[in-house]
């Protein structure tokens, strides 16, 4: 059996979905049973609860052989990094007396840098607590997803997108689909003991590099705009996202400014036999979605 957490967000759940297509018995989790009505349908386990609660996590973990661990904390509450490094805490208490022979977890890239933004470093705080376990885990630092673009659909639409970041800072690029497939090559390869990965994608992009291919694909301007940070709190928080949340995304972005992303892509293509999404392989995705 198999615990998979996030079993309905990008990444969980098409891992989900690969693993059942390969008739392995997997174990979902979700606050909400109808959430996991279509896993369920295909013949997951469901349990429902909260990971934030030890004694859950515990259950949930109870008869596992296996476990995916991504964590995301609450965005409108303002208590994001407490309640992700309670989840992490949560898993490390219980993934010994579970049995886990093998933890592949979802982080994120700069976990082991001082990034000065908790959004990053909670992943970094809780890789430290699952390593003290001596459990074999697999850690993947994905960088940025792709699927992030889909959030800028109706403005892209308008011939524009915007984000508090200078438009010519390259950045690594990864699609949740790769993520979701490299973790499930970790988990049919098996453990070898504590061992992490940086998923840089196949290369670095910045925003005016995803308007330039964009206006391509597309046949018409697009432009990318760098908006403020006072209006992009302003508009985000507008949307229900907490004020804490919007500072931690803008240290998150000053961060990507002044970090030298340096990955040697060739140990993860090497080590899992596959070859990341492109740009070029990601755009018509998001070009198929834009009015």
């Amino acid at each position: 059996m198999i615990l998979i957490t996030g079993a309905t967000g990008n990444i969980g759940g098409r891992l989900a979905k690969r693993l059942l297509d390969d008739g392995e018995q997997i174990r979902v989790v979700s606050r909400k049973t109808e959430k996991l009505a279509e896993l369920v349908g295909l013949g997951a386990e469901p349990m429902v609860g909260d990971l934030l609660d030890p004694d859950f996590v515990g259950g949930a973990l109870d008869g596992c052989e296996k476990a995916f661990l991504v964590v995301q904390g609450n965005v409108r509450n303002g208590q994001h990094y407490e309640e992700e490094l309670q989840v992490g805490e949560n898993f490390a208490n219980s993934l010994k007396s579970a049995g886990i022979s093998h933890l592949i977890f979802s982080g994120s890239m700069g976990a082991d840098k001082s990034t000065g933004s908790p959004i990053i470093e909670a992943k970094g705080e809780i890789e430290k607590m699952l390593k003290e376990t001596g459990v074999p885990a697999t850690v993947l630092r994905p960088g940025n997803f792709f699927e992030n673009m889909f959030n800028f659909l109706e403005t892209i639409s308008s011939g524009f997108f915007t984000y508090p970041l200078d438009g010519g800072v390259k950045v690594p690029y990864v699609s949740v689909d790769d993520i979701a497939r490299i973790a499930y090559k970790a988990l049919k390869r098996g453990p070898k003991g504590w061992e992490v990965y940086d998923l840089a994608g196949a290369e670095d992009y910045s925003m005016r590099d995803i308007a330039v291919a964009l206006s391509d694909k597309l046949n018409r301007m697009i432009k990318y705009v760098r908006i403020a940070d006072d209006q992009f709190v302003e508009v985000f928080t507008g949307f229900g996202i907490s004020e804490k949340f919007c500072e931690d995304m803008l240290a998150m972005f000053r961060f990507f400014e002044r970090a030298e992303f340096d990955y040697d892509r060739e140990i993860v293509a090497g080590e899992f036999d596959y070859q990341p999404m492109t740009m070029k392989q990601f755009l018509p995705k998001l070009v198929k979605m834009i009015k």
